[in-house]
């Protein structure tokens, strides 16, 4: 199985001058205002009527608190906030002001909108949630504040199959994947397919996160609805001493430092 990572790249946010003749010029002057963080030109704009909601009138269709949160500008944020900017409103890629938050590690700006009771699970149009751009980017200050407000833990992308702790795997990022087994992420949490952690750890050929799931407890005999193993997985592709370790009996002793 091929398993794609979230696109973690946030190409295509611009912070050039909006221009369209269609729209109110205050509210031209307000997004370019939140894109470049001038908090003062952001209020002085909102006292003379422009709409702390106002959106980019081109393909992209972001919003003022969108742009704001993609450049990690927390006061603007604020005040879009506490004007009426709608904090789960989504461009045309279906990203919230809180997914380019996660995207760009915009972790203060986060916050902020948490409090501004963003939904922590809100979806892009690839299934991918805060949490999943987080583990991505290899942000565990925000996946621990994003786990305390409510985020789901097992949410599987639907375009990459991905959940964070195949994420995590795929990126070889151990640090995190510790954090979220210790925030409480199932081991064994597989995507729809069945596919779990440890099958893609053996799939890939990661000898260190082998070791580490299996030290956490995760199930050698677990099959995806293909019926493959782990050890089916190494096998399939040469990984001898993947193969030896997932043949080996269970420890009685199943604890590791950090698991």
């Amino acid at each position: 199985m091929q398993i794609f990572l979230p696109d973690v790249t946030a190409s295509g946010i611009t912070m050039e001058p909006v221009k369209n003749a269609n729209a109110d010029a205050r509210d031209l002057a307000l997004l370019n205002a939140a894109a470049a963080g001038k908090i003062v030109e952001v209020q002085q704009l909102l006292r003379q009527g422009a709409d702390a909601g106002a959106i980019m009138l081109d393909r992209n269709r972001r919003s003022a608190l969108i742009l704001a949160a993609a450049g990690g500008h927390v006061e603007v944020a604020k005040v879009l906030l506490s004007s009426g900017a709608d904090v789960d409103y989504k461009d045309n890629a279906g990203l919230s002001a809180l997914n380019w938050a996660a995207l760009r590690r915009r972790n203060q700006v986060a916050a902020q909108l948490l409090l501004g009771n963003a939904d922590v699970n809100t979806q892009d149009n690839k299934g991918v949630t805060p949490l999943l751009y987080a583990a991505g980017t290899h942000n565990i200050e925000l996946l621990k504040l994003l786990v305390t407000e409510g985020a789901e833990l097992e949410v599987e992308s639907k375009a990459n199959l991905m959940t964070p702790l195949l994420v995590t795997v795929e990126t070889g990022d151990v640090e995190t994947m510790l954090a979220l087994l210790e925030l409480g992420a199932k081991v064994d949490g597989p995507n729809h397919l069945g596919y779990t952690p440890l099958m893609a750890a053996a799939e890939g050929g990661k000898l260190e996160f082998v070791q580490l799931l299996l030290a956490g407890g995760a199930d050698v005999n677990a099959r995806d609805v293909d019926g493959m193993t782990a050890l089916a997985f190494a096998q399939k592709n040469g990984y001898t001493q993947i193969e030896t370790l997932l043949k080996l009996p269970p420890s009685d002793d199943a604890s590791s430092p950090g698991l």
